[in-house]
């Protein structure tokens, strides 16, 4: 079925206020499992996660693809996150529920998780764990999998952020025609140069279309409260 389809599955069939999940390649310690579990429910959480520690195991070739991701998500959720692909997860199955179309049905349901929990300003709170090397051979494909990952985290950001992202397009469009036309006109004295005016409008309609597709965001929204 795949890892999140598994998992959507999974929730969907459970029949408790609370469900976890951890990866089943021996990299969690049921102790760790224990931990999160104790925390989202004596706390009252939305949801959990299982930070990993520098004690953890890390895998030296995905260091660069994890670098790249958790720029992409620091940048989408406009915080540092810690830990925002952890296997060990907990969640209040009232709340996760609402979120399971949003999740692929391959790898990055942790990912997509972290980034809906922090965006919809839910209750939760992170617990150290140590995380061992996998027994077994990973599925993950660095480059397959990183790609549609970076693509979900994209889908995620316009969904709650599309504002942010086209009108940044735009203010770098019109700043760089505003910039490129004022040296034009005055270094050459030949007025506002067609480029720089081609720009500016370019900015100006990415901008616009931010404003629009933020009203849309708004009204899908709604819907999941």
């Amino acid at each position: 079925m795949g890892y999140g389809a598994s998992i959507s599955r999974g929730i969907r069939l459970a029949t408790r206020p609370y469900v976890i999940w951890f990866d089943g390649d021996n990299q969690h310690r049921v102790e760790d499992l224990i931990l999160v579990a104790q925390t989202l429910i004596a706390q009252d959480l939305d949801y959990c996660i299982g930070v990993r520690t520098g004690d953890s195991y890390q895998e030296p070739s995905r260091w660069l693809g994890k670098l790249v991701l958790r720029w992409a998500v620091n940048y989408a959720v406009g915080s540092s996150v810690a830990d925002f692909n952890s296997g060990l997860r907990g969640f209040r199955r009232s709340v996760i529920l609402k979120y399971l179309n949003f999740l692929p049905k391959g790898f990055g349901a942790s990912t997509v998780t972290t980034l809906l929990m922090l965006e919809r300003d839910h209750v939760g709170a992170e617990v150290p764990i140590v995380v061992h090397a996998r027994q077994g051979r990973s599925q993950v494909k660095q480059l397959r999998d990183g790609s549609r990952t970076l693509l979900i985290i994209l889908r995620i950001f316009l969904l709650f952020k599309p504002l942010r992202f086209f009108g940044g397009i735009g203010a770098a469009l019109i700043l760089l025609g505003l910039v490129y036309g004022l040296y034009r006109a005055f270094a050459e004295g030949l007025g506002f140069p067609t480029l720089g005016l081609l720009s500016i409008v370019a900015g100006l309609q990415s901008f616009f279309f931010g404003l629009l597709a933020d009203q849309i965001s708004m009204a899908r929204l709604d819907n999941l409260d």
